[in-house]
């Protein structure tokens, strides 16, 4: 869903996806701006230092989630 707006990133090869809900997903951004997003449970917090690429990251993932 994340590479449908434009967004180019890749999980941690070690995800286990049989491994617990409340567990840290990690997703790496490489383009269109460099990123680390971290995922759980409870919360999502991106981690960039270009505003832009954050506020691009931001909107992909709320509109993902319906707004949640």
């Amino acid at each position: 869903a994340l590479q449908e707006k434009g967004i180019v990133c890749s999980f941690s090869a070690d995800a286990d996806y049989s491994a617990p809900s409340d567990r840290e997903r990690v997703i790496s951004i490489t383009s269109p701006g460099e990123a680390l997003v971290k995922v759980t449970s409870e919360r999502t917090t991106i981690y960039c230092d270009d505003e832009e690429t954050a506020e691009r990251v931001y909107d992909a993932f709320r509109s993902i989630c319906n707004g949640i």
